[in-house]
């Protein structure tokens, strides 16, 4: 499979279009193995109120009423849509959950959930033709590698500004390149808060590396606090990766 190089910053305009202003809440627990549980809310309130300003909101707003207020599967999902998902990719279907945020009757916003996914079924859902997989997939490249004791972070790809080799690649690749940079291109003029979570089940050993937008909470837990259209101060120090080793 070509390596999936859409970031989580161009999963969240591929999610929520052309939009003034998100938050996007972020939650991960590192397990003992190599497992990881995955929480994050995207909150679009302040959009949403803004379009319901504007005369030509009603069929933008008729598309937000889609996800159920419930936690329902992958697999479910699918199985309403008549699409089902092929058995590869069923069991970590059923461990992968979406629902709709709402204020009173207004939905506002969508939170995913995963819960003690490890690596196998990871790439394997990755590999998954549903549409639903293929659309969620990017999150478990979200610039995070665990192998159950070490965690790698890799910024550049969390804020988007990471920079690629040139390499040979055919026209329908270009063609990805292209919609990709354009996408991560419009981040400049959007408003999106991003605030993630890590927490571990082992207790910290050591924390290589420093960078504006990263601090340590406690023994477990570690944040991570940007917004993707802001540029890093060059007086800081800011490495290109955070290496945190647990006992």
């Amino acid at each position: 499979m070509t390596k999936q190089r859409i970031k989580i910053v161009t999963l969240i305009i591929l999610f929520i279009g052309l939009l003034q202003s998100c938050t996007v809440n972020m939650e991960m627990t590192f397990h003992k193995d190599d497992a990881t549980s995955i929480l994050m809310e995207f909150d679009s309130k302040e959009m949403i109120d803004m379009m319901q300003s504007k005369s030509d909101s009603t069929s933008k707003k008729s598309n937000l009423n889609k996800l159920s207020k419930e936690w329902k599967s992958i697999y479910q999902l699918s199985e309403e849509e008549g699409k089902p998902i092929s058995k590869d990719s069923m069991e970590v279907a059923k461990k992968i959950f979406l629902k709709g945020i709402y204020d009173q009757e207004q939905e506002t916003g969508f939170a995913i959930k995963m819960e003690r996914l490890d690596k196998k079924e990871l790439e394997g859902f990755s590999d998954s033709e549903n549409k639903e997989a293929k659309m969620l997939s990017p999150f478990v490249k979200s610039g995070t590698d665990w192998d159950g004791k070490r965690l790698i972070i890799d910024m550049k790809e969390i804020s988007s500004k990471k920079e690629e080799k040139e390499q040979e690649k055919d026209k329908k690749e270009e063609k990805i390149d292209e919609l990709f940079s354009g996408i991560e291109n419009m981040l400049k003029m959007i408003d999106v808060q991003f605030n993630a979570t890590f927490k571990f089940e082992n207790k910290i050993k050591s924390i290589k590396g420093k960078h504006q937008n990263f601090k340590k909470i406690d023994n477990h837990t570690v944040q991570i606090s940007m917004k993707f259209n802001e540029e890093f101060d060059e007086n800081k120090k800011n490495d290109d990766k955070i290496i945190i080793t647990t006992e």
